[in-house]
């Protein structure tokens, strides 16, 4: 028939042998994994004053990238927003959501950018 089980030793018969190959993992080529920003345009941001340079940065950008991360520390079944990528084509702005002194700050520039 068409269809026929298939068993262990059927399996070894009908399958070609693998040739073992070195493991090369990683990116094709080496400039994929570059940041093409100098590192002092990567920010942390930690302060209001921060902040307001990353809402500036975002205001006057043609296009802003957004990622966010979230921490299960402590109870995984209620994570908590910890972290905010804001990136534009020039700076990258690493907001710690976790610094409660920048809550209203991160609202208002979650306001602009949302």
């Amino acid at each position: 028939s068409f269809l026929k089980p298939v068993t262990r030793n059927g399996l070894h018969e009908t399958t070609p042998p693998i040739a073992k190959q070195p493991d090369n993992f990683g990116p094709p080529n080496e400039t994929n994994l570059r940041l093409l920003l100098a590192e002092e345009d990567v920010i942390w941001v930690d302060t209001p004053e921060l902040v307001g340079v990353a809402s500036s940065a975002a205001r006057l950008a043609p296009l802003i990238g957004i990622d966010m991360e979230w921490s299960s520390i402590g109870d995984w079944l209620d994570p908590s927003l910890a972290l905010l990528q804001l990136a534009t084509p020039s700076q990258v702005f690493l907001v710690d959501l976790t610094e409660g002194a920048i809550r209203d700050a991160v609202g208002q520039l979650l306001r602009l950018i949302l």
